[in-house]
């Protein structure tokens, strides 16, 4: 609930039983993010995953940015 899509899901092991997550998750704002990022670690952490990245991407930013093409919106923070 208050996730609109989920990209870039990654879970990989480091060195020994080390394992770590990250993902990129599409919420309104920054206060549903919080809340949504506490709820997702806490879910890793039962999972045995103990270092996590959640990356939000605010709908509501998506919507507001102009650019090119909507390829190109798929994630409001872009690599350069």
């Amino acid at each position: 609930e208050g996730i609109y899509g989920v990209h870039e899901c990654h879970i990989w092991q480091l060195a020994g039983n080390r394992i770590v997550a990250s993902a990129h998750i599409r919420c309104h704002g920054i206060e549903e993010y919080m809340s949504l990022a506490a709820k997702i670690k806490n879910l890793f952490h039962k999972a045995g995953i103990h270092s996590t990245t959640i990356q939000p991407e605010f709908i509501d930013a998506l919507i507001q940015w102009e650019g090119p093409s909507s390829e190109q919106q798929s994630c409001v923070l872009l690599c350069n």
